[in-house]
This record gives structure tokens, C-alpha cells and sequence, in this order.
């Protein structure tokens, strides 16, 4: 073979090698992990699913679960009734890749692994449920819960989600992380006990005999509104809190975390770095 000929067929290779990882589409294929009408990828198990925006409700009957986990790009309403029902509301061609399934309790809301699902309009969910005792959103879920009656409940918020949650909850567990956002509320608690870390923000309304708040790095706690008895917060950072207590205040605080507090109570503290503690008001909000 001429030495001319061997260059341009290592050119042509060379070309081809070129077009393929540049992202050319053959046969519904694509061969990066550019945007290829939404195919799988050579150097990706994703599968982009682009909604048709032919949009459709799916309604399942579901078994008995006490728990909720979301993950995912999704508006989700929970709602509590006599039979525990799931409705998603979305483009028909995205439905078949999203899993919703009841497993040990637990209802799981996700797309499916190696699903990456892309919508003009929000995925919306609405979950009724007998009873509920847990729920777990992450990705960037939208959550809302509403007038929502049990003795204990466990509320995980993380990444960039958010939610607002109303009820009658006797028993309520926080943990707040990333950069979720949280607007609770609540008639009347027992306990409340929230944990906090990284740079979300909550705020809480309602009345509770006992308020702990455990929290790290840059969280915003709102509680001044909810009225509580007994208040003890732990933690370190910069977090900026503000809470009201009628009887007893615990802190012990560190970092550059900054408390407001209102009301009058008996305040035992201790405070490590240059947290500052500031009494706003000798009286609680609404009181």
C-alpha cells in the first residue's frame, strides 16, 4: 500500500473517531454524553427521557405503607384518607419510567436507575395514606402535607428540596440537610426535635411542651412563633436562630452562631467562640 494511501485511510479514521465523540446520533444511538433526543449514551448508563407533554393521570391502589421516600424532580401532595391511593400527573411517555412502588412499608417515589427524566411541566404526585409515621424527600422534591393527624413522625429533608407541612403531630423529628427549606406547623406537640446541617432554612409555627434543636454549619432556624415550653439547643457553626420559651432555655453553643430568643425563662448557657445570645423580647409572640 502506497504511503499516501495508508495517511488518508488513517485520516478518515481519524475523522470518524472525531464525528463519534462529538456526538453524531445513528440509529436512535448516542455516542457522548451530549443531549441526543434524549438515547442512551455510549460513555453513560443515563437515558435522558424527554416528556411528550401529552400529559395524563395514572391512579394505583396501593397496600398499606407508613412511610414516604422521594427522590427526584418531583411536586409531591400527601394526603391522609381511608384507603392509601397514588396518582402521578405527567407526560405519558415519562410514566413508564418512574418508579412508584410499596416495599417493608415504605412507599418509593423515583425515576428509574439510569433515568433522567426532563419535563415542561412538574411531575406531580398525590399520595393518600391511612397513616403515616416517616417521610424522606430528596433531589429536588416539592413536598405538601396537610392537615396530617399521628402521634410520631420523622420528617428527612435533603438536597435542594422543599416542603411545608401542617398538622396535628404530637411527636415530631426534623432533620434538615443541604440545602432544603422547610415550613412547619404545628397545633399542639408534645416534643419536637430538630436537627439541622449544611445551609437550609426552616421555619416553625404552633405550640410544643419541649422544643431540642441540635444544629451545625449554616442553617436558619425560625421558630419564634412556635411557643414552647422548654427550649435546649446544642450546636456549632454560624447558624442564625431565633426561638421563644416560657419556662426553661439550655444552650450550649459554639462557633459564630448567633440565638435570639423571646420570653422570660430560667437561661442556662455556655458558649464557646463568639456565638452571641440576644433576649429580644421578655414576652413570646401571640401571648
Amino acid at each position: 500500500m502506497k504511503k499516501s494511501n495508508k495517511i488518508l485511510y488513517a485520516s478518515l479514521g481519524a475523522a470518524a473517531i472525531a464525528g463519534t465523540l462529538l456526538g453524531i446520533c445513528t440509529q436512535g444511538f448516542c455516542y457522548t454524553s451530549n443531549q441526543c433526543n434524549g438515547n442512551f449514551s455510549l460513555f453513560s448508563s443515563t437515558k435522558k427521557i424527554i416528556g411528550d407533554n401529552n400529559i395524563i393521570t395514572q391512579t394505583e391502589i396501593l397496600s398499606s405503607y407508613q412511610a414516604v421516600n422521594v427522590d427526584g424532580n418531583f411536586n409531591v401532595v400527601i394526603n391522609q384518607g381511608k384507603q392509601n391511593r397514588l396518582s402521578v400527573t405527567t407526560s405519558e411517555n415519562i410514566l413508564p419510567y418512574i418508579k412508584m412502588q410499596v416495599t417493608n412499608n415504605t412507599l418509593t417515589i423515583s425515576p428509574k436507575p439510569g433515568a433522567s427524566l426532563s419535563t415542561a411541566t412538574p411531575i406531580t404526585v398525590v399520595a393518600m395514606a391511612t397513616k403515616l409515621n416517616r417521610i424522606d424527600i430528596g433531589g429536588n422534591t416539592n413536598l405538601h402535607v396537610a392537615g396530617l393527624q399521628t402521634n410520631n413522625l420523622s420528617v428527612n429533608a435533603g438536597g435542594n428540596s422543599t416542603g411545608d407541612l401542617q398538622g396535628d403531630i404530637k411527636n415530631l423529628s426534623l432533620n434538615l440537610g443541604g440545602n432544603s427549606t422547610l415550613q412547619v406547623k404545628v397545633n399542639t406537640a408534645n416534643s419536637i426535635h430538630l436537627t439541622t446541617a449544611g445551609s437550609g432554612n426552616i421555619t416553625l409555627t404552633g405550640k410544643t411542651v419541649n422544643f431540642k434543636l441540635e444544629t451545625a454549619g449554616q442553617t436558619g432556624v425560625d421558630a419564634k412563633n412556635l411557643i414552647a415550653q422548654n427550649v435546649k439547643i446544642t450546636g456549632a457553626g454560624s447558624s442564625v436562630i431565633t426561638v421563644s420559651a416560657l419556662k426553661n432555655l439550655i444552650i450550649n453553643i459554639a462557633g459564630i452562631s448567633t440565638i435570639k430568643y423571646y420570653g422570660s425563662p430560667a437561661l442556662n448557657k455556655t458558649v464557646f467562640g463568639t456565638a452571641t445570645i440576644i433576649n429580644v423580647s421578655q414576652t413570646v409572640p401571640n401571648q
